[in-house]
């Protein structure tokens, strides 16, 4: 089969993630993003107490992904709603925090940009590539 053929056939949608599935890869990778975060704090040597919220607010947001992880969602909206109460957590640390060039704000920063595209992509499984 030549390159133009094969561009004429349609996607196998088969081969598309649900949305089911792709609900758990975004709590599945914020998850190791929180931990790994967390890690991050406790192995910073120039930590202030003063960001004791902030340290607070990540667990606080790591204990919402753990709770909803199990959570059958019957479509991208009702995931959202929850989705973001883990991400208000995360956007108010990353304003709170006071040194944005440590390694502690660039993994906010990633974090936050997590938070921000896995609604997108839950809601494109939702709706499939024809959608």
């Amino acid at each position: 089969m030549d390159a133009a053929s094969k561009q004429s056939h349609p996607v196998d949608t088969a081969a598309w993630p649900t949305m089911q599935q792709m609900i758990a890869l975004s709590i599945a990778r914020a998850e190791m993003g929180l931990v790994a975060l967390i890690e991050t704090r406790c192995a910073d040597m120039d930590w202030h107490d003063a960001d004791v919220e902030v340290d607070l607010a990540a667990d606080l947001a790591l204990n919402h992904i753990r709770q909803i992880r199990h959570k059958v969602f019957e479509g991208a909206s009702e995931f959202d709603n929850e989705w973001y109460l883990a991400r208000a957590a995360i956007a108010l640390a990353a304003q709170a925090f006071n040194r944005p060039q440590s390694l502690y704000a660039r993994h906010l920063k990633l974090l936050l940009q997590l938070f921000d595209e896995a609604p997108s992509f839950v809601e494109y499984a939702e709706h499939g590539p024809e959608g």
